[in-house]
């Protein structure tokens, strides 16, 4: 293969139909074998612009540290789980990372961490589903922090931004606090649902949804309305929601979910139920 071809390394099998597929796009193919812990390896033997692909098997993967301090692109195939063991993080992006290092698409369950993923240097945390853990994302003094399309869950503080944040497009559900910044952080399009305590807590909000209320430096297009999802444990959204971007003066999504049942006698229903399914 020439210098330019795109190169998959396949680095075998842990259990019942596990794979993890290393790309290479700019390197010949490499013979890595069988591995035992295949995700760290595969970052381990990473280069900059590599991606990395997961897949879902009948089992967690252990802890990954992102410490190639490059652009290492990890995503799901399928929803794969990585595990917090032993009250350590279940994903963790250590000082110096790049900021275009990403995990996108992954399970992450970090009971027992301090952080299910704790971010001390530049990440992009995209599409996850993020259960457990005293906060679902640390992100520490000096991290500089992308989250978007991210669902969490039973946290107590749902994201943490200690450092540099921007958060876009998330759902947080039944944490005592959905969102908490600092004045260098910005949440936008996002959605605090059954907070003990306010939603948002610091940092700049934009077009944010939070019934529990805010306590946040300032607020753009918030509302403390219902957002209406379509059902219990289901946060795809009602036609006649705010965070449907026919009804919010962003006109962009808000939250993690798409718009996905009608409900209501508001008129635009009819119309937009045709793009519905």
């Amino acid at each position: 293969m020439d210098g330019h071809s795109n190169a998959v390394v396949f680095l075998g099998k842990v259990a019942n139909s596990d794979e993890i597929t290393l790309i290479k796009p700019r390197f010949s193919v490499l013979n890595a074998g069988l591995v035992e812990d295949g995700i760290q390896a595969a970052i381990d033997i990473a280069d900059l612009g590599d991606t990395v692909l997961v897949r879902a098997f009948s089992g967690n993967y252990s802890q990954i540290v992102m410490d190639r301090r490059v652009a290492v692109r990890l995503e799901g195939l399928g929803v794969p789980t990585i595990r917090s063991q032993f009250n350590e993080p279940a994903v963790v992006f250590p000082s110096g990372t790049d900021t275009l290092t990403l995990i996108r698409g992954i399970h992450i369950d970090g009971t027992g961490a301090a952080g299910a993923v704790r971010a001390y240097g530049g990440a992009r945390i995209e599409n996850c589903t993020i259960v457990g853990g005293a906060v679902g994302v640390l992100c520490e003094t000096g991290s500089n922090v992308r989250i978007s399309g991210c669902t969490l869950k039973g946290c107590p503080i749902g994201i943490k931004d200690q450092g540099t944040a921007v958060v876009e497009n998330c759902t947080a559900d039944s944490c005592t606090t959905g969102y908490s910044g600092l004045y260098t952080t910005e949440f936008r399009n996002s959605i605090a649902t059954n907070s003990t305590g306010y939603g948002f807590v610091g940092g700049d909000v934009y077009y944010c949804i939070s019934p529990s209320g805010f306590n946040s430096a300032s607020e753009t297009g918030t509302t403390t309305e219902d957002p209406l999802y379509c059902g219990p444990g289901d946060y795809t959204l009602r036609a006649d929601s705010y965070g449907n971007p026919d009804n919010n003066p962003s006109g962009e999504l808000i939250g993690a979910h798409p718009v996905r049942c009608l409900w209501g006698t508001l008129a635009r229903d009819v119309t937009y139920g045709s793009a519905l399914d």
